[in-house]
């Protein structure tokens, strides 16, 4: 589950500017991110996301360039990143591990979205960027990327969808899910309570609003 970055948008643009400003000499692994978005949740099998719908559109704050440590996850480059902030992602990012069929994380969620793969020792050329820190971007639609399949996009739409246990909040309602040890900001949402769940079966839906759009 990721959020899309739309490539006419002027954060799409800004992102293909970082793009730009690698020295092709540096790059390794991958290369390249031809197409950066911002993962949600990896590694879910056969989960009905549903309940998706009942979020609200949010915003998400872009920050400075940053990296991972080279790893053998990334043929020993170091990932370019800018970093995201959002604490509505990262409260979705969980409830996603508690209530879906996901694979365990192995570190804790950080949103980002990948510029580039490079040699380690390139890194500092790089880092703290500040070309989208700052800038703030909606979320209206989140995109399902199934394995060798095509994208869908589920709206969030303030659907109703009750979850399955009477007393869980969707991320966003007053009452936030369990947490993690580590402390967590609060919501960007407010409003009315609402209770949220998975339905009976998932309908993907089609991307019929315009794509995310940068906020003044």
């Amino acid at each position: 589950v990721q959020v899309e970055i739309d490539p006419a948008s002027e954060v799409g643009a800004m992102m293909a500017e970082l793009r730009r400003r690698i020295d092709p000499a540096d790059l390794a692994g991958k290369g390249i991110e031809a197409q950066p978005d911002i993962t949600v949740r990896s590694g879910i099998v056969g989960s009905d996301l549903d309940g998706l719908r009942s979020l609200n559109p949010f915003e998400i704050t872009f920050g400075r360039v940053s990296f991972f440590p080279a790893s053998v996850n990334s043929d020993n480059a170091a990932v370019l990143k800018v970093d995201v902030i959002s604490p509505l992602l990262e409260e979705i990012n969980l409830a996603m591990e508690q209530h879906a069929n996901c694979r365990p994380s192995d570190s804790d969620y950080q949103p980002h979205a990948i510029v580039a793969y490079v040699k380690p020792k390139a890194v500092k050329k790089y880092v703290g960027n500040k070309l989208l820190a700052g800038r703030r971007m909606e979320v209206s639609a989140l995109s399902i990327r199934p394995k060798g399949g095509e994208p869908e996009f589920v709206q969030l739409i303030d659907a109703p969808a009750p979850w399955k246990e009477d007393d869980y909040n969707w991320p966003g309602d007053e009452v936030k899910p369990p947490q993690r040890k580590r402390a967590k900001s609060s919501p960007s949402r407010t409003g009315a309570k609402k209770t949220a769940a998975w339905r009976a079966s998932f309908q993907p839906a089609t991307w019929t609003q315009t794509p995310p759009k940068l906020l003044a």
